[in-house]
């Protein structure tokens, strides 16, 4: 949260940012409603979450599709919560990403195959 001038003649008042696409879209900290429990905390990548626990975690989806969102990504964020998740972005995304396994091509079967 920054206090930020609204361009209103108000002055400035605390605002909360949000990246959308290459700008950011500001919202009034009073229209977010009560924010005394919200805390400030840091985000991270579901690879360098791996083995770690939150008591709360938010996944946040892409914007768009992409191979590397599949059904053990999602796994792999979920299960780092101790209490709670909440998953923000296009259902129907979710629903591809869960329904999509990591297919895993190392050669070797072909190998083994062709001797």
């Amino acid at each position: 949260m920054l206090r930020a001038d609204t361009g209103d003649g108000s002055g400035t008042r605390p605002m909360i940012f949000f990246r959308r696409g290459e700008s950011f879209e500001a919202f009034s900290a009073e229209s977010a409603g009560d924010l005394s429990d919200v805390t400030t905390a840091f985000a991270m990548t579901v690879h360098k979450a791996q083995g770690s626990e939150f008591d709360d975690v938010l996944l946040v989806l892409p914007e768009t599709d992409f191979p590397l969102l599949t059904r053990e990504l999602v796994y792999t964020a979920v299960t780092r919560a101790r209490r709670s998740v909440l998953i923000v972005g296009d259902p129907d995304l979710l629903a591809r990403a869960v329904s999509r396994t990591v297919e895993r091509h190392s050669g070797v079967a072909e190998r083994l195959l062709s001797r």
